[in-house]
C-alpha cells in the first residue's frame, strides 16, 4: 500500500537522482502536487487513473488558459511520474502513452489583437463619412466622461486642501498671539 506522500517522495527522489536542477525539481514537485489534487488522488488510486483522465486533465489545462509552455511542462511532469510509477511496478499500464504536448500557436495568431486594430483603422479608412463621424462621437463622449471624472476629482481635492487650511486657521485662532513664534 503507497499514499501520495510516498509518491511525492519517490518521484522527488529519482528527480535528484538525474542531476537536475533544484528549481527543476521545484517545479515538477509542484506540477506533481497540481496534478494529483486535480485528480485528487489518494491511497491506491493512481493505478486507477485512465488515459480518458489524462485527456481530462489536458483538456482541463488548455480550457484554463494557462500558458502553453506551462501546460507543455504539466503533461511533461505527468508523463514522467506515470513512467516512474511504471518502473516501480506501481501501476501496469502507463496511462500517459500518446499524451502529447500542446502545439504553440503560430506567430500571426499571438498578434491576432494587433491585426484586429489594423483591419478597424482600415475599416475606419474605407468607411463613409456618416460612420467616422459616429466613431468620433462616441470617442469625444468618452473624452468627456473621463473629463468630468478628473475634474471631480480635481474639486474633491481642492475641497481638502481648503478644509485643512480652514481647520489650520481655526486651530492658529485659539491659541493667543506668541503660542508658536
Amino acid at each position: 500500500m503507497y499514499n501520495v506522500f510516498y509518491l511525492q517522495a519517490l518521484f522527488e527522489k529519482r528527480l535528484l537522482a538525474e542531476n537536475l536542477s533544484s528549481v527543476t525539481v521545484k517545479n515538477y514537485l509542484s506540477d506533481l502536487r497540481f496534478f494529483l489534487g486535480w485528480i485528487n488522488a489518494d491511497q491506491n488510486s493512481v493505478n486507477l487513473i485512465s488515459t480518458k483522465d489524462i485527456e481530462e486533465y489536458k483538456s482541463f489545462l488548455n480550457n484554463s488558459h494557462f500558458p502553453i509552455k506551462t501546460i507543455n511542462r504539466r503533461l511533461s511532469t505527468v508523463r514522467k511520474f506515470f513512467t516512474i510509477c511504471l518502473e516501480q511496478k506501481l501501476i501496469y499500464t502507463n496511462p500517459t502513452i500518446g499524451l502529447t504536448n500542446v502545439e504553440e500557436k503560430p506567430m500571426s495568431s499571438r498578434f491576432a489583437s494587433h491585426q484586429l486594430i489594423s483591419q478597424r483603422e482600415q475599416d475606419v479608412d474605407n468607411k463613409p463619412d456618416s460612420v467616422i463621424q459616429q466613431y468620433g462621437k462616441s470617442i469625444l463622449s468618452v473624452t468627456n466622461n473621463l473629463y468630468k471624472r478628473n475634474t471631480n476629482v480635481v474639486y474633491l481635492a481642492l475641497l481638502a486642501i481648503s478644509i485643512f487650511f480652514l481647520a489650520l486657521s481655526f486651530g492658529l485662532s485659539l491659541f493667543k498671539e506668541g503660542d508658536f513664534f
